[in-house]
């Protein structure tokens, strides 16, 4: 008798029940639904779902970033970070050495290694650590690297800062383009860059407020002007969405968000995939 349908490749499978029957090669979730067992280069991602397998490295050129800001005291204009101001993207138009202190002189703050992270001058992730000065922490520091972006500011050692430690661009008293607030250890401005040679996939975003407030998620494609992405409207509540469509942003686009009314305190997260571009 003929075979009905002939392999086509050269590699013969078993005939045992766990190769030949799909239901047989499934692994079963705590909610009890069936999963497919698989594996990929880099580890095993047995019976892991997709989110846990690129946020433990399985996935090849797939990470994520998270994104957050905080603004103690919200008025319309400006962005959701720290400083409480409008968010100064004039003084990052080009590369900047940066300059860092403290606001008070404290034991706790001397010596203390700060870990800057963002972008160089070719859109490319930078990282540097910078030590404060270790008789006056108020003493400015300047940075060895020049950084086109800033992604986040935090201690990197044992201790958290006592005083606010600003970082600032042109002199130590010129503009502040960071703030790491007294206490809190690691801090975000609501800002975001994709760097070169990715492409970013915005999955979520949330948005809360102490009072009525219109928070706007702002995005600029490279060469291109800042417009309005998304909208949340919160009024001593929390806005969440899930994008059923990631937003696509391509390598370069900048985002954050600005207050476009209200006041209070206001905070902000959002989800960027980031997936190397072939």
């Amino acid at each position: 008798m003929p075979i009905l349908n002939p392999n086509s490749t050269n590699y013969q499978h078993t005939s045992e029940p766990n190769t030949s029957d799909l239901h047989m090669a499934m692994a079963y979730n705590a909610d009890g639904e069936p999963i497919l067992r698989v594996a990929t280069t880099g580890g095993s991602a047995q019976g892991k779902i997709w989110t846990m397998q690129i946020a433990q490295g399985l996935i090849a050129g797939h990470t994520t970033e998270s994104i957050s800001g905080y603004n103690p005291a919200t008025s319309a204009g400006d962005a959701v970070w720290s400083a409480a101001s409008a968010y100064p993207w004039s003084s990052l138009v080009t590369a900047q050495t940066l300059y860092l202190k403290s606001s008070t002189n404290n034991a706790t703050d001397r010596s203390m290694p700060i870990l800057i992270d963002g972008l160089d001058a070719n859109y490319a992730n930078q990282t540097e650590v910078i030590t404060l000065d270790a008789s006056d922490s108020r003493t400015v520091i300047t940075s060895t690297k020049q950084f086109l972006r800033i992604h986040s500011i935090m201690c990197n050692g044992a201790n958290t800062n006592a005083g606010d430690i600003t970082v600032h661009v042109t002199s130590g008293t010129g503009t502040v383009v960071s703030k790491l607030s007294a206490g809190r250890g690691r801090a975000q401005a609501g800002v975001y860059t994709v760097p070169a040679g990715y492409t970013g996939y915005l999955f979520k975003g949330d948005a809360s407020s102490t009072a009525a407030t219109v928070v706007n998620f702002m995005g600029r494609y490279f060469g291109k002007a800042f417009m309005v992405l998304h909208v949340a409207i919160v009024d001593n509540s929390t806005y969440i969405y899930d994008f059923p469509f990631p937003m696509v942003l391509p390598e370069k686009t900048d985002m954050y968000t600005v207050i476009e009314a209200g006041s209070g305190k206001t905070a902000v997260n959002y989800e960027i995939l980031l997936v190397a571009n072939p």
